[in-house]
């Protein structure tokens, strides 16, 4: 009898665990299965991605390359003239005609864009010192460039100047020098020049005015701390003086519309610098 039970015993504990397995694995199974369906319907969304991508990719590559379009024209920057100045007529096709050329132009930019009313000059201070060493018999003789400046330091030439635009319309210069023409002398001081360029006349001319260096060849228009060499050709300076032909008078200047640059310029001074031609001078050039 005890044996019967005994073994009646070991046959429940051997049977007992088998629906727990069972169990066990239908879960496992079910999982599985939900773990399949999410794989399948990921692979079938990154398919139709890759579909997708892969027939944009061709019609890009088969569609023919876009042409380059040209920008539209800028439009044209349009300033404000200041209170009672003519406004500014469009450009037109072809040859300008008589009115149009005879209208003033544009006024100058620079001048509109700081402010009406706002100076533009520029100030500038120039110094040329010379040092002349020389032999004691050229002293004597007062023979060197500098006749009475050998051997001596002195300045020649500081100038002030005060040069730019006063209005749209016109620029100013003025520049002042002071120098020292004798051995232990003061700075004489003048007015070296004083004028003003209209700048917007007519006709593609332009019209200076006051005390100015003449434009007579390119040497003349150089003020001494400009020049390129020690002092000016003794050719001008025996025929027009140390100082140049620096005259009061105005001047006119005319470009005309040519497919290359060319100038023509006259003017009428008053004749006050008279070469030294022995003949007298004219009081009139151009």
């Amino acid at each position: 009898m005890r044996r019967w039970i005994s073994l009646s015993l070991v046959a429940a504990a051997a049977i007992a665990p088998a629906p727990a397995a069972a169990q066990d694995a239908e879960s496992l199974r079910k999982e599985l299965e939900q773990m399949r369906k999410q794989f399948e319907s990921m692979k079938e969304s990154y398919e139709k991605a890759i579909t997708n991508l892969s027939e944009r990719l061709q019609k890009i590559e088969a569609a023919p390359a876009p042409t380059a379009v040209a920008p539209p024209p800028a439009a044209p920057a349009v300033s404000q003239a200041p209170p009672g100045a003519p406004p500014e007529q469009p450009p037109s096709g072809g040859m300008p005609s008589l009115i149009d050329l005879a209208r003033p132009r544009q006024p100058f930019a620079l001048y509109e864009r700081r402010g009406a009313g706002q100076l533009l000059f520029d100030i500038g201070v120039a110094g040329d010192f010379v040092g002349n060493l020389t032999q004691h018999n050229v002293e004597q003789a007062q023979g060197d460039t500098f006749p009475g400046l050998e051997n001596y330091f002195f300045p020649r030439e500081v100038e002030l100047s005060l040069f730019g635009q006063i209005d749209p319309y016109a620029r100013a210069e003025v520049r002042i020098e002071a120098e020292q023409e004798e051995r232990g002398g003061d700075l004489n001081v003048t007015l070296a020049e004083a004028n003003l360029t209209l700048l917007t006349l007519p006709f593609n001319t332009q019209a200076k005015l006051g005390k100015m260096r003449n434009r007579f060849g390119l040497l003349n228009q150089l003020h001494d701390h400009d020049l390129p060499f020690i002092d000016r050709p003794d050719v001008l300076g025996q025929f027009l003086g140390q100082e140049g032909l620096v005259e009061s008078g105005g001047e006119a200047t005319w470009v005309p519309p040519l497919p290359f640059y060319v100038e023509v310029l006259g003017g009428m001074f008053n004749g006050t610098t008279r070469p030294r031609s022995g003949s007298g001078a004219s009081t009139t050039r151009s």
